[in-house]
């Protein structure tokens, strides 16, 4: 299911962009079977980071990239982009410390793109903050692939 980013996600990697996927995407990538309507990205809200991306974005025509500037990612918690793809763009995700996560992050490498995937214990720890009863459940089997009991 990823491969439909790829072309976004071997850009943001050429560009040296730190992001992590997070959300139902990881949760595939962890082990659990499941669907996702969308790509979530954690990113550092930094203004360089946040015009790079933008720029991206628009070079892979995503449409809605225009109807936001650099200033206005870095400001908003959650940023939706949603054209031919659904991307969310994350500036600040409850439960997450970016630069901690990103120190101990997992490459994965999808097609031969490395793409930064949040770890699996991190991953956990954000579905408990996140707190909906979907978070949970994923949670739950998410430990249970953890102490491999799946």
């Amino acid at each position: 299911m990823l491969e439909r980013y790829l072309d976004l996600l071997k850009a943001l990697h050429d560009a040296k962009i730190r992001y992590l996927i997070i959300g139902g995407y990881a949760a595939i990538m962890h082990g659990i079977p499941r669907f996702t309507k969308d790509l979530d990205l954690a990113i550092l809200p930094d203004i360089d980071t946040c015009r790079l991306i933008l720029d991206i974005l628009k070079s892979l025509r995503f449409g809605t990239a225009y109807l936001t500037s650099p200033e206005e990612l870095v400001k908003s918690k959650v940023t939706i982009f949603e054209d031919y793809l659904r991307l969310d763009i994350l500036t600040e995700v409850k439960g997450l410390n970016f630069e901690a996560a990103w120190e101990h992050r997992e490459i994965a490498f999808v097609r031969g793109v490395p793409v930064n995937l949040v770890n699996l214990d991190d991953l956990i720890a954000l579905e408990h903050a996140f707190g909906r009863e979907v978070d949970l459940e994923d949670a739950a089997y998410l430990e249970k692939i953890r102490d491999e009991k799946i």
